[in-house]
């Protein structure tokens, strides 16, 4: 749903004129027995009530990768695409993404009202290996114009603690949680290149990353900015969870835990130098598939 250029580039101060149209799609049967190395054709639907789109100028676009040619809504409201197509076409409400941390090797994958989720070369559907956990939701608005009361349209979840490999790392735990003015807890961004972290969070994170990373002989190496963290990569083994280093977990509710291996924790600044892709003030999402579904009973997870 990519929106090109058009001739209201040319009017600056006009930010966006809101139109309607059709949105065609191709649904594939679920089937698990689908072979992802054969050609799959699924039938064609025309949605029933026009799309809500803005033609928009370009300057909406800075800052964001050179070969982006427009965006599309994927908060938690009635007018994002997932919500749409699931009430024009009566299909489940839910949606997936895979974002790589580089376009070299794929531009990532999105899937909308189902599954499987099947990632070529693999034939597996990994839908049936991922963890689910509740999202929560921030009462409080966090976008620029918003009514009183209404609650965030962004995506949250409950973490319960932070591990480096198997230890856990000491940190203000109140933080975690969201509390009434709207402030803190753990929200997913699509648009933030590395995970944000609270000041104390992120420097005790730090701290027990380079002690381990220390007793696996990980050399440090000069700072790069934005990072807390560097390290020679000649050091450093490779395998196929990505550079060989402490991972990093996430708790969860219910002793569940999200795990970050070397290609999710770990910068590639050049062919010499890794760091830890943090920020104070922020791990990595990429090559992790979210998944987020709104439950029958107005509840979600994800």
């Amino acid at each position: 749903m990519g929106l090109n250029k058009s001739p209201m580039d040319r009017l600056k101060k006009q930010i966006g004129i809101l139109m309607e149209d059709l949105w065609t799609v191709q649904i594939w049967p679920h089937n698990d027995e689908i072979q992802p190395s054969i050609l799959t054709v699924g039938l064609s639907y025309q949605s029933p009530e026009p799309f809500p789109i803005t033609c928009a100028v370009s300057d909406l676009l800075k800052g964001l990768s050179n070969e982006t040619t427009g965006m599309v809504g994927l908060a938690n409201l009635t007018t994002s695409l997932p919500a749409q197509m699931s009430t024009q076409f009566k299909l489940p409400y839910k949606f997936a993404l895979c974002i790589p941390s580089t376009s070299e090797y794929a531009l990532g994958h999105m899937f909308i009202c189902g599954w499987p989720y099947i990632l070529l070369p693999y034939s597996k559907d990994i839908a049936k290996e991922l963890i689910t956990t509740q999202l929560s939701i921030n009462p409080i608005s966090t976008t620029l114009v918003y009514t009183t009361g209404d609650p965030s349209d962004e995506y949250s979840i409950d973490v319960k603690s932070i591990s480096v490999h198997n230890k856990p790392v000491t940190i203000n735990a109140s933080l975690l949680s969201i509390n009434k003015e709207g402030y803190g807890g753990t929200k997913f961004s699509t648009i933030t290149p590395y995970t944000k972290l609270e000041t104390s969070i992120y420097s005790s994170l730090v701290s027990a990353f380079s002690k381990t990373a220390a007793l696996r002989k990980m050399k440090n190496v000069a700072l790069v900015v934005p990072f807390g963290a560097c390290f020679n990569a000649k050091n450093i083994d490779k395998s196929q969870t990505g550079p060989v280093v402490p991972f990093t977990d996430i708790g969860l509710a219910g002793n569940k835990f999200w795990r970050f291996y070397g290609a999710n924790s770990m910068v590639s600044v050049s062919k010499k130098v890794l760091c830890m892709p943090g920020i104070c003030g922020c791990g990595i999402i990429s090559k992790n598939l979210c998944y987020y579904r709104r439950a029958s009973n107005g509840g979600s997870s994800y």
